[in-house]
């Protein structure tokens, strides 16, 4: 294939992952393809499609290319019902786990690839920090269906339980978030207005 035309196949084909999901990552806080430290990739400081880092057991994790936290994390604790899946001191796994390796406050947004990392390239304005007590659980199961106060599992959608380690129905960051799309702002699965998003969930 000639160079002209391999380059036009590489962009039609870049435009398509970054349009894959929803409104696509381009133009939104995830799009870091002007970043001299990005080479110029959208996908790259997350995804890589060969030799992927894999997880504890082995698997991988969805061709996971940037480094992985290492902070130790404040759990929320407040409803036992939730943790009884749990261990006290289990630590953010499965997708959150990821999306915190940029948001712990900690983990340099630059830090992929097995690379060098610069210190200064936290996410400041989105870092959740190693406190999670005050944010909205994760690494839970969702309960079982009939319990007072939470809707049937087969209607959440778009909300999304995520299953990994042999554990289902988890309830993980990317349960809210979609961080391929930012159609409704931060990055959520639908428009929250009037709690729309959470009630799809809670009952109230």
């Amino acid at each position: 294939m000639r160079r002209g035309a391999w380059v036009a196949f590489s962009i039609l084909v870049a435009v398509f992952a970054a349009t894959a999901f929803g409104g696509g990552i381009v133009g939104t806080g995830h799009d870091f393809s002007s970043e001299v430290w990005s080479e110029g990739r959208i996908c790259l400081p997350c995804h890589v499609p060969h030799d992927a880092q894999t997880d504890d057991d082995g698997s991988t994790m969805v061709l996971w290319n940037h480094s992985v936290t290492n902070e130790t994390f404040t759990m929320y604790s407040g409803f036992v019902l939730e943790r009884l899946d749990r261990d006290q001191d289990e630590q953010p796994g499965g997708a959150s786990k990821l999306c915190l390796s940029c948001h712990d406050g900690a983990t340099a947004v630059d830090a992929f690839g097995g690379g060098p990392e610069s210190p200064s390239m936290y996410a400041t304005d989105t870092s959740l920090g190693t406190d999670l007590r005050d944010d909205h659980p994760i690494g839970i199961q969702y309960p079982p269906d009939g319990l007072a106060g939470f809707k049937p599992r087969a209607n959440l959608s778009p909300v999304k339980l995520v299953s990994w380690g042999g554990r289902t129905d988890r309830v993980e960051c990317t349960s809210c978030h979609e961080p391929h799309s930012d159609d409704f702002g931060m990055f959520l699965r639908m428009d929250n207005t009037g709690s729309a998003l959470c009630l799809q969930c809670h009952d109230k």
